[in-house]
């Protein structure tokens, strides 16, 4: 009769161990998973006066508090994007004209 007691409470500790083991590597797997990044994207259309789009327009992205610059070009369709921006105060210049003033968060 001791024997089969010793059975179940093995069986008991290795089911617990295996889902401790599983939840474990699904909160890992879930950290991982969710990670989000803390820089921005500053994207869009320079278009002229009747709103067609400019292509192959240099576009300036100027961090206001640190002076850097970092400047594109429009793509066929007048798209610009400036990916993995560090958060700040942005001016915008494209196609010869001061766009608003943008912040990354």
């Amino acid at each position: 009769m001791q024997l089969k007691r010793w059975n179940v409470k093995s069986r008991i500790v290795s089911l617990c161990l295996a889902m401790g083991s599983s939840l474990a590597l699904t909160g890992l797997l879930t950290g991982i998973a969710t990670a989000q990044d803390y820089r921005a994207k500053v994207q869009g259309i320079v278009t002229d006066p009747s709103q067609a789009a400019v292509m192959d327009a240099k576009v300036t992205l100027k961090n206001i508090n640190t002076g850097v610059e970092n400047a594109r070009q429009t793509d066929s369709t007048g798209h610009y994007l400036f990916d993995f921006v560090q958060p700040g105060t942005y001016s915008v210049n494209g196609g010869g004209l001061r766009l608003p003033e943008v912040s990354a968060r």
